[in-house]
């Protein structure tokens, strides 16, 4: 019997348990809620390094390990604003991290969609970038910090929290910028 993991397998585990911790946020469980958050940040990490380790990249990791993220990031942080884990000073970056996914999301199919029906333009995908895994990095530091219960945290740990939100803010946009500047001419190129 073989018991070995796959990348995809740890993808899709991100994509289950990514809901799951916004329910425990919503229903006052902060403990399972972090727990829960680690273990899908870790995965994060994870479902690369072995992707890597065994050459098995595949198109559905490519499409729903982003996915993925995208769920787990924007879901929690959804789930702080709504519970009022996050202060009124917090929505911003958390507005600018969530409009930056789906901004990149948008980006990413458009050009796979003009690679697919413009055979000599450039099928540009946007490989993450160092500085992008910095910003998915300091966001998971972030929101975990955001959801430890305030009775097991010190008191400055929330503050700290939103100071590297608003880093990873920071972050989200100047990538942003990044990826636009890289994908330009594909996209211009696309809509002749």
């Amino acid at each position: 019997m073989n018991l070995s993991i796959t990348p995809n397998q740890v993808t899709i585990f991100r994509i289950i348990v990514a809901p799951l911790i916004a329910i425990c946020i919503c229903v006052d469980n902060l403990i399972l809620a972090f727990i829960l958050f680690v273990l899908a940040a870790i995965s994060d990490w994870y479902d690369g390094y072995l992707a890597r380790q065994t050459s098995s990249t595949s198109v559905f990791g490519r499409v729903f390990d982003s996915i993925a993220d995208k769920l787990l990031v924007s879901g929690t942080l959804l789930a702080l604003v709504f519970t009022g884990r996050c202060g009124k000073e917090l929505i911003f970056p958390i507005l600018v991290i969530i409009l930056r996914e789906f901004f990149i999301a948008g980006l990413r199919e458009y050009l796979l969609r003009v690679g697919e029906s413009k055979p000599g333009i450039q099928d540009n995908l946007m490989a993450a970038t160092n500085l992008a895994r910095i910003k998915t990095a300091l966001q998971m530091a972030a929101i975990g910090m955001l959801i430890i219960p305030r009775t097991f945290m010190h008191p400055y740990l929330g503050i700290l929290g939103g100071l590297v939100l608003w880093i990873a803010a920071g972050i989200s946009v100047y990538t942003a910028w990044q990826y636009w500047k890289e994908a330009r001419d594909s996209v211009k190129a696309g809509m002749a």
